[in-house]
């Protein structure tokens, strides 16, 4: 087997989903979790509360946040691929 046909020969025995998939699944899954989580809770604020006015973003940092990713995954028809 060669370099290059190992990644194939690897992925197709072993029957899995994609990862992407997998990492849409569970993001969407956890979401759930904060989405019934008490308003009060940290994780809950940190989640759904927009930054302070005066926050900025530290220089060559990504600015998708987490919320749009879940957005996309909902509706960038993304269920598709999904698990």
């Amino acid at each position: 087997m060669t370099l290059s046909e190992m990644p194939t020969s690897v992925a197709l025995p072993i029957n899995q989903p994609p990862v992407l998939s997998i990492i849409k699944s569970r993001r969407l899954t956890f979401f759930g979790h904060l989405a019934r989580m008490d308003e009060n809770a940290n994780t809950s604020q940190a989640i759904f509360e927009p930054p302070p006015e005066n926050w900025r973003r530290p220089p060559a940092r990504p600015r998708t946040t987490w919320m749009k990713n879940i957005h996309d995954d909902l509706f960038a028809g993304s269920w598709d691929t999904c698990g």
